[in-house]
C-alpha cells in the first residue's frame, strides 16, 4: 500500500480494495472542500498532521459529522495495517480482509470516544489497538461458532442474551417463560453429564429429552 501524499489526501481519501487488496485511494469531495477551506484559514498548518488531527477531533467532540468523516480518513491507513495483522492469526475465518477492514472502520466511534490526547498517544497508534481489538473478538467469536454445536453454543449462552434473543424474535412473556425452564432443565440434567470444556456436544438422547420434559412440564 502507497502512502497519501498531501495533507489534504489524509484527511479526505479513502481507501479501495481490489480483489480483496489495496486498490488506491478515493477522495471524497466534500472532505476534500472542507480541507481546502480550513487551509486556507490556517495557511500555517500546511503540513503538520499532528495539529490537523487534534482539530478534527476538538470539533468532533461538538460538531461529530463532517470532524468524523475527517477523522475516518485519517485512519484509514491504522485501520488497514491493523485488519492486515489480525487476519493471519485467523486464516480459516470465512471473512475477507475487506470485510474485516469495514468491520472495524464502523468501530470509528468507539475508538473516538475512547481517545485522550492528554494521555499522550497518537490517535493512530491508539485507533490501531482498537481495531486490533474489535477484530481479534469478532473472529474470535466467528470461529467459536464454527467449531460448536448447537448445544455447546446453547449451553455458553447466558440467560440474559437468551431472554433478549427470544424478545427479539417477538415472542411473550410466557413463551419466554416456558424456553427458560427448559433451557435450564436442559444445563441441570444434559450438562453434568457431560466433559467440562467440551465444544463439541452431542445431540441429548431421547432419555435425556423425557426427563427434560418431565421435569419442565408444569
Amino acid at each position: 500500500m502507497y502512502p497519501r501524499q498531501s495533507i489534504i489526501e489524509v484527511f479526505s481519501a479513502f481507501l479501495k480494495f481490489d480483489a480483496d487488496k489495496f486498490g488506491g485511494w478515493v477522495t471524497d469531495p466534500g472532505l476534500r472542500r472542507s480541507m481546502q477551506l480550513n487551509l486556507a484559514r490556517l495557511p500555517q498548518s500546511q503540513t503538520d498532521e499532528h495539529f490537523w488531527v487534534l482539530y478534527w477531533y476538538k470539533l468532533w467532540q461538538t460538531q461529530p459529522a463532517m470532524a468524523q468523516g475527517h477523522l475516518s480518513a485519517y485512519l484509514q491507513e491504522a485501520c488497514y495495517w491493523a485488519t492486515q495483522q489480525t487476519i493471519t492469526r485467523f486464516p480459516t475465518t470465512q471473512y475477507t480482509l475487506a470485510d474485516c477492514f469495514q468491520m472495524a472502520m464502523m468501530r470509528i466511534a468507539k475508538v473516538l470516544k475512547g481517545f485522550n490526547p492528554q494521555l499522550g498517544f497518537s490517535l493512530s497508534n491508539y485507533a490501531r489497538a482498537i481495531f486490533s481489538s474489535v477484530l481479534k473478538d469478532t473472529l474470535r467469536q466467528q470461529q467459536e461458532a464454527d467449531i460448536c454445536t448447537n448445544w455447546s453454543l446453547l449451553r455458553k449462552l447466558s440467560q440474559k442474551r437468551l431472554v433478549e434473543s427470544l424478545q427479539n424474535a417477538g415472542l411473550g412473556s410466557e413463551t419466554i417463560a416456558c424456553y427458560l425452564l427448559a433451557w435450564n432443565c436442559f444445563k441441570t440434567i444434559y450438562i453434568p453429564l457431560q466433559p467440562n470444556g467440551t465444544r463439541k456436544l452431542p445431540k441429548p438422547e431421547r432419555a435425556t429429552w423425557e426427563r427434560i420434559t418431565g421435569v419442565a412440564k408444569p
